[in-house]
């Protein structure tokens, strides 16, 4: 017994801690990170993205960037989900799930270097092949409560999302509201204060093809969020999370990331 509580304490230890603050003024969500200038962000280098975390007294905000086109291209294909748990336990009652992206990359920057801490770029070649337009949409679900559904990117149910290319990022933006979710409402009945779990997975191409034989066009139909604007980077690895260094292999099948982090939900000074 003694073993194995040594064992859980070790990897209690280990959980990555992401850095949360409190917000007076909402985030807008637009995708834009000129909201995120003054907030801390944590850098995930086997992933190649740096994530956001911010809360006010109405939402949890969530702030996801890159600049791999590899990564973003396949966030646009099989959805980037995160999942929240208030119970800080890694458990995936809570999802909410958003597919946008680049269809290819924009303004390539013209020599290989840092542009920001952790944030590599290269000049390294990238496939030209034409991709086939995938709708944006927002899917969010909590489990034994209301059913897996796509939803508005305007917060009219509960989450809102946006996709965006500002400063050369590929950028996704997310609120979350800290309310009691009901039928028509996604909200993960917790309150400021409280120690949570955020994980975020995407490149799972599974899921991909389950979304195409449920009829993923619905999400067409659904939500009036924006696509995004602005320019755009280009990223230097292929979303298999090897660490640093190397060109993409492109015979290799892109592999599923997924990272968990617990937050501390912030209060007020």
């Amino acid at each position: 017994m003694l073993f194995f509580l040594a064992l859980l304490l070790i990897s209690d230890c280990n959980k990555t801690q992401l850095t949360g603050k409190w917000t007076s003024t909402p985030i807008s969500i637009d995708g834009n990170i000129s909201d995120w200038n003054d907030k801390p962000t944590n850098y995930f280098e086997d992933q190649d993205m740096m994530i956001g975390v911010c809360n006010d007294s109405t939402n949890l905000y969530l702030h996801l960037r890159t600049r791999n086109f590899m990564t973003a291209s396949l966030i646009k294909r099989t959805g980037i989900s995160v999942y929240i748990d208030r119970q800080g336990k890694n458990q995936k009652d809570f999802f909410v799930k958003f597919n946008d992206g680049p269809t290819k990359p924009i303004a390539p920057p013209p020599m290989i270097g840092n542009l920001e801490k952790g944030q590599r770029t290269e000049a390294g070649r990238q496939p030209q092949r034409r991709q086939k337009e995938i709708p944006a949409r927002l899917t969010c679900r909590i489990k034994d409560r209301i059913v897996e559904k796509i939803i508005p990117f305007d917060g009219s149910q509960g989450p809102a999302a946006a996709y965006d290319t500002s400063f050369g990022f590929y950028s996704y933006e997310m609120a979350v509201p800290l309310d009691y979710g009901s039928v028509l409402y996604f909200g993960l009945d917790t309150e400021i204060g409280r120690e949570i779990s955020i994980g975020a997975e995407w490149g799972d191409m599974g899921d991909m093809k389950k979304s195409a034989k449920s009829g993923g066009r619905s999400g067409m139909k659904s939500g009036g969020g924006r696509s995004g604007g602005g320019k755009g980077g280009r990223g230097g690895r292929s979303g298999g999370g090897r660490g640093a260094g190397g060109a993409p292999n492109r015979d290799k099948m892109p592999e599923k990331q997924e990272i968990w982090a617990n937050v501390l939900l912030a209060e007020p000074q």
